[in-house]
């Protein structure tokens, strides 16, 4: 089944539509409904609700889009490019996340995470790792880590730097290292 809706018909720059459309009727996994955004009859990108993989009722999203001058084909010329999986997390080139946010690419020199400030002023753009838990708080716990990892000969994945920061005191007003 499927639902076309043109709501922006005759409105400049609105001349697609959106479609909903429902599974196949089915329980079967790896299958669900699908949100196509369509440009006349060329679907140029989508959002995806599926059944997954593992089993039960778990579900992912996936976000598609269009990456070529013709053809429509899944997994070749539209591509998934984003999913959320059933745990919540989010996987940005890659299927299955290990991670809440987990980026990846196979072009060299990527993924970079820019964070980016335009403003004119003096400020610039932040990292901030924080650390919010008041419950346990205590002298030189771990605020925050980055670590350098890569594979070995075996394609083990092993940490081989790290920058770890402590806080040695905590208590209010005289905190150590505090700025």
């Amino acid at each position: 089944d499927r639902l076309q809706v043109n709501a922006g018909a005759g409105v400049a720059g609105f001349n697609t539509g959106i479609t909903i459309q429902t599974g196949d009727g089915s329980y079967t996994a790896n299958r669900g409904g699908m949100l196509g955004f369509f440009n006349e009859d060329v679907q140029v990108a989508g959002i995806r609700g599926q059944r997954a993989a593992t089993g039960g009722w778990k579900g992912n999203l996936q976000f598609f889009t269009h990456n070529s001058t013709s053809g429509n084909t899944f997994g070749t010329t539209f591509l998934e490019r984003m999913r959320i999986d059933e745990s919540g997390n989010v996987g940005i080139g890659i299927s299955s996340p290990d991670e809440l946010l987990h980026i990846k690419s196979g072009v060299s020199e990527k993924p970079v995470l820019l964070i980016e400030n335009s403003n004119a002023d003096a400020g610039g753009a932040a990292l901030e790792l924080y650390k919010s838990d008041t419950t346990s708080e205590a002298d030189n716990d771990t605020l925050g880590r980055i670590k350098f990892a890569g594979s070995d000969s075996a394609n083990n994945k092993t940490t081989y730097a790290s920058l770890i920061v402590t806080r040695p005191d905590i208590t209010n007003g005289t905190e150590d290292g505090a700025y």
